[in-house]
């Protein structure tokens, strides 16, 4: 099998290896309150919140506080509860205002969310529109042509094309109204289920026909259907049979109006003119000037502007400022011995490598236009700029220009997919595919090379690389393993043994993708969108490595978990950070088991990738709430711990049919009362009653007898009480 991979705007994550030091134990996650660079790239208001895509961030406003969701959304789509985006690849959808997503089946790559209408959801790729009326169960492709007659020259011709640049559509009973271009028409096509072909039905410029037309947007709104284009806006009162110009009233604009419907009406947004106009029922008034320009919208029971960092609301009357400022969504790259005290860290965020000198309070940039990824060895780094490779080797306070090496110009992008530091050599792995007219299949490139004089020359290494259907099959991801370079192509994944010029094929390890990888007590760990796989043998076989993980047990909140969980190589081991329905919390990998360390993170936080410094300090890239930092511990001559705090860690697993595992930890030693309450307040077990030593515990509660439903575990102390949830299901 192959792994898929995850968009490639995600960095490389690289850690340093460092000296032991104690678990997680009391220690505080601390905002470092920077660095800066939040930015809004896309909003989304369903009823009552608003989410906003930041950078590498997905958050959500509400009541006046912006929270991290714990998966990357991408293009998000609302209308009424229900929302819509594309995460790690797959297409997610929320009918609670984004308070929880589930991952719905689609039928390919390169999709992205289109609307909703009529209990319907659509999505569009290349040439093609998916429909679905049961919440994603089975999907309908509308891949028909649509006839073109064309005059010239004294005669004409009738032919068929498919429908490109899709834009909107909307559902009438089983028929599907779709905004796109055939051929150089723009328009509205209707396809009914008896269809065998797209119908125009309003193309602008004339009643039927104008070449040139770009449309723009089609969305229902007050029950009648709107198509705006580059040309003007229409509407149709009867379901699309007819349509009436409706542009009076609309500024001219080279280049036509997007719609924006909600709560808050329906709104006409000029392309690049940053004018906004409102229905009001007869005629289009104007909404006053936003406090800033060259910004994102859409609408909810307001209409929402994003502009850099700060969203604004309109209600009707005036703009006002929502509370909060958007963070950064920083990745951490390298600390030295003394970050947090005197050392820097460096992190990137847009674009740019960032440092900081004082922990992370102030940072100023490092290396710009670094889009990654990043290469470190001891003493040197290597870093991918939008001009070429760069070279520093006093920990970024300076760089010197280096060599890249050659793929084909036909490429589009001289980025490298993975670039890696490996047994005293650099490795840049690249890949693209190129595709023509239709989505056919152009080119396969893959390329791997070899520096051992940092990045001045570069020996290709394409011996034993897979093919595809036209060139070698691309190179996604890659690894530095002990005795060997780890790669996932198109085709399957492939090694490179030390010292050799030639690559091996290996299975793949049953994660569904590939998102990081680390290596801990001589296993190969890999992460992927559906799990943890481990290999003992150099990646000649794979083993799931998820035992003692409350991994939930229904496949949606599943893939939820394994989209938010991140890995972190430290002193005290190999750490997984994730999020079982409780808020996030370190598993410490020991002896082939994950083990639960009672540390909790900060709430409304999710994470991009972990850092640790010389001196024990833990750097936390978050997705949009910038920077945070805590203390792994001290190292003592005993290896002692720091007193734990006291916690109870998410039941597992969640939810339950059997047994569930509960871990807890006391901050002093004394009595404690572990019990399992119904719904109803009674109390059905008690787990532990008794003296217990300050430190981590775990209890067993055999729940294979209880009833379905909803139980609460309570931890009672004299340092306070704390509360689970857990389900049990039959």
């Amino acid at each position: 099998m192959s792994l898929r991979l995850p968009a490639l705007r995600r960095l490389a994550f690289f850690g340093l290896l460092l000296t032991s030091a104690a678990l997680p134990a009391r220690a505080q996650w601390v905002s470092t309150g920077g660095p800066p660079g939040g930015r809004f790239s896309n909003l989304a208001a369903p009823d009552g919140a608003l989410i906003g895509v930041s950078a590498w961030a997905s958050l959500r406003f509400d009541e006046g506080v912006w929270n991290s969701i714990a998966l990357p959304l991408y293009n998000p789509i609302a209308r009424g509860q229900e929302v819509m985006a594309i995460s790690d690849d797959s297409l997610v959808y929320s009918d609670d205002a984004g308070t929880t997503f589930r991952r719905i089946p689609n039928t390919g790559d390169n999709w992205r969310p289109l609307g909703f209408d009529d209990g319907a959801l659509f999505m569009t790729g290349t040439d093609s529109l998916q429909v679905t009326r049961d919440g994603g169960a089975s999907w309908r492709g509308v891949q028909d042509s649509v006839w073109v007659h064309v005059v010239f020259g004294g005669g004409s011709q009738s032919f068929p094309v498919k429908l490109t640049g899709f834009v909107g559509a909307v559902a009438h009973g089983d028929t599907v109204y779709a905004a796109a271009t055939a051929y150089v028409f723009g328009g509205v096509y209707r396809h009914a289920p008896t269809d065998t072909a797209w119908v125009p039905v309003v193309r602008p410029g004339t009643d039927q026909i104008s070449s040139g037309v770009q449309p723009r947007s089609l969305v229902r709104h007050g029950g009648a259907l709107w198509f705006s284009h580059s040309v003007g806006v229409h509407r149709s009162l009867d379901g699309g049979e007819t349509w009436t110009d409706v542009t009076a009233g609309l500024p001219s604009s080279a280049g036509g109006f997007f719609l924006q419907e909600g709560l808050f009406g329906l709104v006409a947004v000029t392309n690049g003119q940053n004018a906004y106009f409102r229905w009001n029922g007869s005629g289009w008034s104007t909404i006053p000037a936003p406090p800033a320009t060259g910004l994102e919208s859409t609408t909810g029971d307001r209409f929402y502007i994003a502009a850099i960092d700060r969203a604004y609301a309109y209600d009707g009357t005036a703009w006002s400022a929502l509370p909060t400022v958007v963070a950064s969504s920083p990745l951490p790259v390298a600390a030295d011995a003394a970050a947090g005290g005197g050392g820097f860290v460096l992190a990137t965020s847009l674009g740019q490598l960032l440092r900081s000198t004082d922990g992370g309070t102030v940072w100023t940039t490092a290396l710009a236009n670094a889009t990654g990824p990043f290469a470190l060895k001891p003493g040197e780094m290597l870093a991918n700029t939008t001009t070429g490779f760069q070279r520093s080797t006093n920990g970024g306070f300076a760089w010197t220009p280096t060599n890249r090496p050659t793929i084909p110009s036909s490429a589009p992008s001289q980025r490298p997919n993975v670039l890696l530091a490996h047994d005293g050599a650099y490795y840049a792995l690249y890949g693209y595919t190129r595709s023509g007219k239709h989505g056919v299949l152009l080119e396969q490139y893959s390329g791997a090379f070899r520096s051992t004089d940092a990045g001045a020359t570069w020996t290709p290494i394409f011996d034993g690389l897979p093919f595809g259907t036209v060139g070698r099959s691309p190179i996604g991801g890659g690894a530095s393993f002990t005795g060997a370079v780890f790669a996932v192509t198109g085709a399957g994944c492939i090694v490179l043994p030390n010292g050799s010029s030639t690559w091996s094929a290996r299975p793949c390890p049953a994660t569904g993708s590939f998102y990081e990888a680390a290596e801990a007590e001589g296993r190969w760990v890999v992460r992927g969108y559906s799990g943890l796989a481990a290999s003992t043998d150099g990646g000649l076989s794979w083993t799931p490595a998820t035992a003692g993980l409350p991994v939930p047990t229904d496949p949606q909140d599943a893939a939820m978990f394994w989209s938010g969980a991140r890995l972190a190589r430290t002193s005290a081991g190999l750490l997984l950070a994730a999020d079982a329905g409780a808020g996030f919390h370190f598993y410490l990998y020991s002896g082939g088991t994950w083990v639960f360390m009672p540390a909790p993170f900060p709430a409304g936080v999710s994470w991009g990738g972990f850092i640790e410094t010389d001196a024990h300090v833990l750097f936390g890239g978050s997705n949009g709430r910038g920077m945070w930092r805590t203390t792994l511990g001290v190292v003592t001559a005993a290896g002692e711990s720091p007193a734990p705090a006291l916690a109870l860690g998410a039941p597992a697993p969640n939810p339950a049919r059997g047994a569930v595992r509960v871990g807890f930890a006391l901050g002093a030693p004394g009595n404690a009362t572990l019990a399992v309450y119904d719904a109803l307040g009674r109390r059905v077990a008690v787990l532990v009653d008794g003296a217990l030593a300050a430190g981590a515990h775990e209890a067993t509660w055999p729940a294979e007898g209880a009833a379905a439903g909803v139980y609460v575990v309570r931890l009672t102390t004299p340092e306070g009480t704390l509360v689970q949830r857990v389900t049990v299901s039959r």
